[in-house]
Formats: structure tokens, sequence, C-alpha cells
């Protein structure tokens, strides 16, 4: 795991022959243009409600379109769902893409960040089609976080608190003065913090 937009940008120029973008709709408006380059990309509809098998074949599409190879990065610029079957559209491409996640939600940094979890909604069940794959990267920038309105950060905070709960009080009771000052700065280090411990509770799993 890398942090940074700088260390997102750095990276993109090392590899920008060999990148294609997967965002959709809000990501291409407000995070595309701050990668500091003119990739290729592919956009798929927002929402839970587009992550399923249908996309993916669209997904999939695009990218012969693109003349992408398995050396090709997908780089996922989203958040949680689009992240989740980004990484999967990915592990299936050719049998395996390089696949590098960039969530731009808090709750996806916190949460869909770690695990290697991919996968699609089926016939009403959530993540029903799905396997394990591991990105080749992931880039975690606050700065993204600054696109967002306060209920999408509210989201995020949820998900921390419960790591708070599960390993750490002081975490907790951090994340918790966010729900009292909604306009209080998100320390970068509370995201990290929760990370980890979702790093450490995977791999006890």
């Amino acid at each position: 795991m890398k942090q940074g937009l700088i260390q997102l940008r750095d990276f993109i120029a090392a590899h920008a022959d060999s990148i294609v973008v997967l965002a959709d709709k809000h990501t291409l408006d407000d995070c595309y243009p701050l990668l500091g380059a003119d990739l290729p990309y592919v956009t798929v509809p927002y929402g839970e409600g587009y992550k399923n098998l249908n996309s993916c074949e669209y997904i999939w599409k695009k990218l012969t379109e693109l003349n992408a190879s398995r050396q090709t990065i997908l780089l996922c610029l989203g958040g949680g769902v689009l992240c989740d079957m980004g990484a999967f559209a990915g592990a299936c491409y050719q049998r395996g893409m390089r696949v590098v996640l960039v969530p731009t939600s808090l709750l996806a940094m916190v949460d869909a960040s770690t695990g290697g979890k991919t996968g699609v909604n089926f016939l009403g069940f959530k993540n029903y089609i799905g396997l394990f794959a591991q990105a080749e990267e992931t880039f975690i920038c606050p700065t993204f976080l600054e696109t967002l309105p306060y209920s999408e950060r509210v989201n995020g905070y949820v998900e921390m608190l419960k790591h708070g709960l599960i390993a750490d009080r002081n975490h907790y009771n951090k994340v918790k003065m966010l729900f009292l000052k909604e306009n209080s700065k998100l320390d970068n280090a509370l995201i990290l913090d929760s990370i980890a411990i979702k790093q450490r509770h995977v791999e006890q799993d």
C-alpha cells in the first residue's frame, strides 16, 4: 500500500503506456483530472445496482477494443462498488491482468481496499460471484475525499468506528469526535490506523 497523490502520479508517469483507468461518472469528473495524465479510460454507471456481470462484460468489451493485455494495468478509480467489480473483471480478463486500486471514498479506503475480496452481485445476492485476488498495488490518497459530501464521509466513519470497537478504544474515541463536529478535519493517520486494523483482522481470518 502506498500513500498520497504524489506517489500515485509518480506511478502513473512510470507506467503511463500500460494503464487503462476504470471510473464512474463521478470519479471521471472529480478525480480523473487529479491524476495529472491523459490516460485511456472505461466508464461504468455509478451504484450498487450496476455491480453485475453485465457491467463486467462491458468492461471486458472495452478492454478488448483498447487492445489491453495481461500486462495492461487496470487502475480502478472509485468507491467500494467500483473497486470490487473492477478487481473481479481484471482478475478474469485473459485469466488475470494487472490491477491497481485507487479507492476514492473513505469507506472504500478503510474497507474494500484490503483483503483481496472481489466480486459482483448475482440474482439478487450480494457479492455472490467473485474470487480472492490481491491487487498489485493500492494507493490511499486522502485528497480525493475533498470531492465527497459529508454524508459519504459518514459511511466511512461508521466503518472506522467498527474497527475501533474491535481493536482499539482510543481509535474509537477519536473517530467518534468526527460525528460531533461536522466540519472537523479527518486526520490521515486515523485512516491508516483503520486500514491496519482491517488488515490484522483479515490476516487472522
